[in-house]
């Protein structure tokens, strides 16, 4: 992957994340859909691409 692949990736992850945090904080409500799973892989994603930027950058 180059600069401009992991740069979008990264962003894309982002995204996905600051989506499912906002989708997450709609009020309680039994039987309502659970963002949490995708919160911890589009962080864990973000952080794993954001290490790959650093390396690329350096």
């Amino acid at each position: 992957m180059d600069l401009r692949e992991t740069s979008a990736a990264l962003a894309l992850c982002v995204v996905v994340l600051v989506i499912a945090i906002i989708l997450d904080r709609r009020p309680y409500r039994p039987g309502k859909r659970n963002f949490i799973m995708i919160m911890i892989i589009a962080l864990a994603a973000s952080l794993i691409l954001a290490r790959h930027l650093l390396t690329l950058l350096l």
